[in-house]
């Protein structure tokens, strides 16, 4: 029964070394995927990072480290499982548990600040609205923010007016104020056809452009991928879960390996009182034997002395006997 338990138990680790195996490459392979895709963003002229750009290079950033991050997560738990390594193991299950907790609070940050974060937003699209939008030394941004109106289907920040307030729209001669291009609709589309839209559509000028803001056309497209977000987000979870859990398993079940049961500690006691006693007995026994021995040889010495003197006394008395019949 002990011998089947045993394989028992050594099954299930074996099972849970190669499954701990196996999640922490999926979850290093996420990790270098979001490195990669991170880099890509921040060296690519990406429109949005263009306009929004410090929030969006911290927003790169927090990606990237986080890729490595879990990269290098997954490299321990590879490595932990790979070697069976405790300390190893012990050093991913308390990072890894870390990092859970790190994850849970900034989703809690995010979505209790999502309206600074909406706000922020904001007001990085007004101010390049504002300020830069035309500019000379500003067409990377006049640039982005043309191709964002165009195919999102929006105009301004807010909306169209937000234009009215512009740098480049009071540059315009005409009244109330222009919109760029970028915001006509197709069927009225030419270059420069935001410049006169309101004189030409006096009593409905808003039939030529896009009326809604760019913000909340962002904002939609954002939520149209969450679904994917949330798909990534929630498989990473399930393997960091089963990660932290199959990496407790074997934890556990290594001490449990090298633990000593009290009934096996007695009997090592008792096993070794057998032996003690045996040695002592042994040595005894041939202490024993060696007085013996040497009693033996003692007397046989004796007896050795004892023949010799009685051969002096007869060769004495020889000599004797020869003295006298002289």
């Amino acid at each position: 029964m002990t011998n089947l338990k045993e394989s028992r138990a050594t099954g299930k680790m074996v099972y849970a070394r190669w499954t701990l195996f196996f999640f922490n490459f999926l979850f290093w392979g996420f990790g270098v995927a979001a490195i990669g895709v991170g880099i890509w963003i921040m060296v690519s002229n990406n429109d949005v990072s263009v306009i929004t750009n410090s929030l969006f290079r911290s927003g790169t950033i927090l990606v990237i480290v986080g890729g490595c991050i879990i990269a290098i997560l997954g490299f321990l738990g590879w490595l932990g499982a790979y070697q069976e390594h405790i300390g190893i193991l012990s050093a991913f299950l308390a990072t890894m548990f870390t990092v859970c907790i790190l994850e849970m609070a900034g989703g809690i940050w995010a979505g209790v600040n999502r309206p600074i974060i909406v706000s922020h937003l904001q007001d990085n699209l007004y101010n390049t609205i504002i300020a830069k939008y035309g500019q000379p030394n500003e067409v990377p941004v006049t640039r982005a923010f043309d191709n964002i109106q165009h195919n999102l289907h929006c105009c301004g920040a807010r909306n169209y007016t937000d234009w009215a307030f512009s740098v480049w729209g009071l540059t315009k001669n005409f009244k109330p104020f222009p919109v760029p291009s970028s915001c006509c609709l197709p069927d009225y589309y030419v270059d420069g056809c935001g410049e006169d839209i309101f004189v030409r559509n006096v009593t409905l000028p808003a039939n030529g452009i896009y009326v809604n803001g760019c913000l909340s056309a962002l904002l939609n497209s954002m939520t149209q991928h969450n679904t994917v977000i949330t798909g990534i987000g929630v498989t990473i979870g399930v393997i960091q879960v089963v990660g932290l859990i199959l990496a407790g398993l074997l934890i556990y079940n290594y001490n449990e390996s090298n633990r000593i049961s009290p009934s096996e500690s007695m009997r090592k006691i008792e096993d070794a009182e057998v032996e003690n006693d045996a040695k002592q007995n042994e040595d005894e026994v041939t202490k024993s034997s060696k007085l013996n021995e040497t009693a033996v040889l003692e007397e046989v010495h004796d007896d050795e002395i004892d023949g010799d003197k009685n051969h002096i006394s007869a060769d004495s008395a020889a000599v004797d006997t020869d003295k006298k019949s002289l």
